[in-house]
């Protein structure tokens, strides 16, 4: 069973964005969509996307209440790995009660209800029985909703104008309208590179992993999850997911926090706003 080596590992919990291991790192993750035709994880497990930047790692938290249910972060290995090795190679490590794989910090999550990120490699200790659920997440799975017609998915959407304006404020490719530099992205990445515009861009990024979701959105093993709903009904949101995934996961920690501008900050943003919609492809679709 192929899992990150040790050398790998330690690697990721100390490379910098612009090293040559982080380089290394991106050349190692050379799984493609196309691959994974029919290696679908195991049982109920779950896969959780969306378009970046809108809202993943906040249900991936919300969803983390061991032993009914534990999620991954963005774990490298997703990017090597076919869903169906992944996913029994993360039971195999659960199975000695630690995760070292994924990027949640568990421990700011359970103790102040956090959404935070932590190093991929560090150990945490995870308590597991024979029910467990398991999911996990990454954003550009969203990839994986045509290969996998009978798997689960938990997928996020989120206001065009809210997601955009987030990859303007992210520090790597994002802020470019691109998504990692690894094979997975490869032919999304070289469709979105023929435009030249960033703004453009980045509407275009948002658009192609929406218009991927709403043809799939109809199917009864996929579930939506619009950010906008956890800052007025949180508790629906978690019994929606509690129903969807059959395990009550309605006694969550996570807090939900978000910017709410004043009356006056918001009436300038409303053309703005608009003018968003209008321009993408999938925002009246998706009710926004």
């Amino acid at each position: 069973m192929a899992v990150v080596a040790s050398s790998l590992r330690d690697a990721v919990r100390t490379v910098s964005p612009r090293s040559r291991r982080y380089q290394q790192l991106l050349d190692s993750c050379d799984l493609e969509p196309s691959q994974v035709a029919g290696s679908a994880p195991p049982g109920a497990d779950v896969i959780i996307c969306g378009c970046p930047r809108s809202g993943t790692a906040l249900v991936t938290a919300a969803l983390h209440q061991p032993p009914a249910m534990v999620t991954v972060m963005e774990p490298w290995d997703g990017l090597r790995l076919e869903p169906a090795q992944l996913f029994d190679s993360l039971r195999q490590e659960l199975a000695g009660g630690w995760l070292r794989r994924g990027r949640l910090d568990l421990g700011a999550l359970a103790d102040r209800g956090e959404v935070a990120w932590t190093a991929e490699g560090r150990p945490q200790a995870v308590q597991v029985d024979d029910s467990t659920l398991l999911g996990v997440k990454w954003p550009t799975y969203w990839q994986l909703l045509p290969m996998l017609p009978d798997t689960r998915f938990v997928v996020t959407v989120r206001h065009p104008a809210d997601v955009v304006d987030s990859f303007a404020r992210q520090p790597g490719r994002l802020r470019d309208g691109l998504e990692y530099d690894v094979a997975f992205n490869r032919s999304l990445n070289a469709a979105l590179g023929t435009i030249d515009s960033i703004a453009e861009r980045r509407l275009a990024l948002y658009d192609a992993a929406n218009r991927t979701v709403l043809e799939h959105a109809h199917r009864p093993n996929v579930h939506i999850v619009r950010y906008e709903d956890w800052h007025h009904d949180r508790d629906g949101v978690l019994h929606a997911l509690s129903r969807f995934l059959n395990r009550d996961l309605t006694t969550s920690p996570v807090r939900v926090t978000d910017h709410r501008p004043d009356s006056r900050e918001r009436h300038d943003q409303d053309g703005l706003r608009a003018a968003v919609v209008d321009a993408s492809l999938t925002a009246r679709d998706l009710g926004y």
